[in-house]
């Protein structure tokens, strides 16, 4: 566990010192504007690990693991983020199925 203001999380690879530095430079005024900055990095690594999950599952479905998936996506030049993936994955499986089809097209057949 760190000594600091900052609760422990596994997953937090950023120095703490650092971040500090960090909310500062991006016009942090105070402690609690600070905090506010480190919380809210926090928030957005939680959201972003919960969408790969998401499509990870989706593409599990379609016979295909997340790593060809992305590989594919990028090699298709196909540019969706994360979120909008995830939520075609639970709102437009059907949309989602065709994406998955065009990721197919590119990759090799194995």
């Amino acid at each position: 566990v760190r000594n600091g203001w900052l609760p422990f999380y596994p997953q937090f690879e950023n120095n703490p010192l650092n971040i500090v530095t960090e909310a500062r430079k991006n016009g942090a005024k105070d402690e609690k504007e600070v905090v506010d900055f480190v919380v809210r990095k926090l928030k957005k690594r939680d959201f972003r690990r919960l969408w790969i999950l998401r499509i990870k599952a989706a593409v599990r479905e379609h016979g295909m693991n997340y790593s060809q998936f992305i590989f594919g996506l990028k090699t298709a030049k196909i540019e969706l983020d994360r979120k909008t993936l995830a939520y075609l994955s639970l709102e437009e499986p059907s949309l989602f199925a065709l994406v998955i089809e065009e990721v197919k097209k590119i990759l090799p057949s194995n």
